[in-house]
């Protein structure tokens, strides 16, 4: 036999044995790293946050006492003090120059010029202010008012300033009622068709709706002379009484019984103003339906607090309730606006008629005034 020598074997190093090795050591590490980060984060969490947010909330807390309460930029935070804030609210309004045109078919684009700005300073007042609860809870009444500012308005601009524009208001309050047609149901059977049924006021309302719903523009328009064509000859009585037929031969052709647009002073526009259309809805409503002997008061006085099938099948009408008794409470007020309107043409002795003919019949007939928000004061009632 030939021997032969010891063959010679040769390993060469597997890289990727090495590559695991190193990548289980890192994942060891991050998970380390990792853990050690969570723990402080914990710590952190549990120590440090908790205190952070003590202090953000503190400095976010206003505390008062009742030497507080006694100071100008509390009670008069927009006011001239040193410590006051002026605020001022800019309006701009888009005037619609063809309207008229445009409503006529005569024109078939609105054309409409920015008018502004009309600066308005604004005073916030609280009133009765008095703290309990050793100084946790403080309790006020707040109004607050508007002034033009001249100065900072556009040159030669005035709050007299008329601008014509989609009545706002109009839409709003027939919107809420289901559509112009529904209001006029609704308007029936809250005066002359209070003892028919729907089928009947709604049958009333398809022969007369376009002229009862132009007679209701005029009234609610501000406009003097569109209001004494509509209240000619004890009309609004009339019509309240006895139905459409009191107003069926009136001429109600012209823009200021269209609804859709309005022309109003920038004060009005901006501060709010008095409304017969959404006053007679809700008081007409209020008085009939709500305040009547055994009507829907007595119900959702007894439904407070309550939750029953019947409770909540009146929920909506108690809310309508509810809002008229506010129209019905501060008519005076609002009523005495339209009649100044009314006054600065045709002189206070007829202004007085007007106004008994019309919303100073609020509490027998429910034709009152609610006041409309403005652009800038939403609660429609200036109370400079």
């Amino acid at each position: 036999m030939v021997a032969q020598s010891p063959q010679t074997e040769y390993f060469e190093k597997d890289p990727q044995r090495g590559e695991r090795r190193c990548g289980c050591c890192s994942l060891g590490w991050g998970l380390i790293i990792t853990g050690a980060l969570i723990a402080v984060l914990g710590l952190l969490y549990g120590t440090v946050v908790p205190a952070v947010v003590d202090n953000a909330v503190k400095d976010g807390v206003v505390s008062c006492d009742a030497s507080d309460g006694a100071e100008e930029s509390y009670i008069d935070p927009y006011g001239d003090c040193e410590d006051c804030t002026p605020y001022h609210y800019s309006l701009y309004m888009m005037n619609a120059t063809n309207a008229e045109a445009y409503l006529a078919g005569d024109d078939k684009t609105l054309q409409v010029r920015e008018m502004g700005p009309y600066v308005y300073r604004r005073r916030q007042f609280k009133l009765d202010v008095e703290f309990l609860d050793d100084g946790n809870r403080v309790s006020y009444k707040q109004y607050t008012y508007h002034t033009f500012v001249p100065d900072m308005s556009c040159d030669g601009c005035s709050d007299d300033d008329q601008v014509t524009t989609l009545d706002v208001g109009y839409m709003s309050v027939i919107a809420q009622a289901g559509g112009e047609f529904a209001f006029l149901v609704r308007l029936a059977l809250g005066s002359f068709a209070s003892t028919s049924n729907t089928s009947e006021a709604v049958s009333v309302v398809t022969e007369y709706g376009p002229q009862m719903m132009r007679w209701v523009n005029g009234l609610n328009s501000m406009d003097p002379a569109a209001m004494k064509t509509v209240t000619n000859n004890s009309a609004v009585l009339t019509f309240l009484a006895t139905g459409p037929a009191a107003i069926a031969d009136l001429d109600l052709s012209g823009f200021a019984y269209n609804g859709l647009f309005a022309k109003r002073t920038i004060s009005q526009w901006a501060l709010g103003y008095p409304s017969l259309l959404a006053g007679l809805g809700l008081g007409s409503n209020y008085i009939k339906v709500c305040a009547a002997t055994g009507g829907l008061n007595a119900q959702c006085a007894a439904c407070v607090g309550k939750t029953t099938d019947e409770c909540l099948a009146i929920w909506g009408q108690c809310n309508q309730c509810v809002r008229g008794a506010r129209v019905v409470a501060i008519n005076d007020e609002t009523c005495a606006v339209i009649e100044a309107a009314y006054a600065a043409v045709y002189g206070a002795t007829e202004a007085a008629s007007f106004a008994a003919s019309t919303c100073q019949l609020c509490s027998s007939f429910g034709l009152c005034a609610a006041p409309l928000p403005g652009i800038v004061e939403s609660s429609g009632r200036n109370y400079t």
